[in-house]
């Protein structure tokens, strides 16, 4: 009865083991499939891809990137509008918030397609993370920067919303 049981044991492994080698196997050539080849040219054509890879550079000179939340470009036949959200620090403040603002709109200019951005800063409040302020501005009121100080965005931009509980 124990040699029965030791073949038994023996059969049934090795059946195993050959059902565990012919399921590698049809992984291994059934994962041979070509993948589509991607059109370079067309990737670069993608309407709004240059200018979100211009906010995304802007947005690491300002040593900013890792705050981002989120870009959003929509392409129109006028322009671009640009909608980025970023991620503030636990002691924002409108001031630091304002600076910040003020850099990288100013830096805006240099992108010639973005006729309009909104800016949308969240931070934690009460443990929840809240929109604490947003900005938006045109190209023109983005130029007005150029020569006024970062404190005069409030009064510049086309909307400016900020949270009660920001100072």
């Amino acid at each position: 009865m124990k040699s029965f049981m030791r073949k038994f044991t023996v059969g049934y492994m090795g059946l195993l083991i050959l059902f565990i080698i012919g399921g590698i196997l049809l992984i291994i050539f059934s994962s041979n499939e070509e993948t589509p080849e991607i059109d370079e040219s067309q990737i670069a054509n993608t309407p709004g891809l240059n200018t979100m890879l211009q906010v995304k550079e802007i947005l690491t000179q300002q040593q900013l990137e890792s705050s981002l939340i989120n870009i959003e470009v929509n392409p129109s036949r006028t322009g671009e509008s640009v909608v980025i959200e970023l991620q503030g620090n636990d002691f924002v403040s409108e001031d630091m918030l304002l600076k910040d603002s003020f850099n990288i709109f100013s830096s805006f200019n240099s992108i010639y397609d973005v006729n309009e951005a909104v800016l949308s800063w969240y931070a934690k409040i009460d443990g929840k993370n809240v929109n604490v302020l947003t900005i938006q501005m045109t190209k023109s009121q983005m130029e007005k920067l150029k020569t006024s100080p970062y404190t005069d965005i409030p009064s510049i931009a086309a909307s400016y919303t900020k949270h009660e509980q920001l100072k």
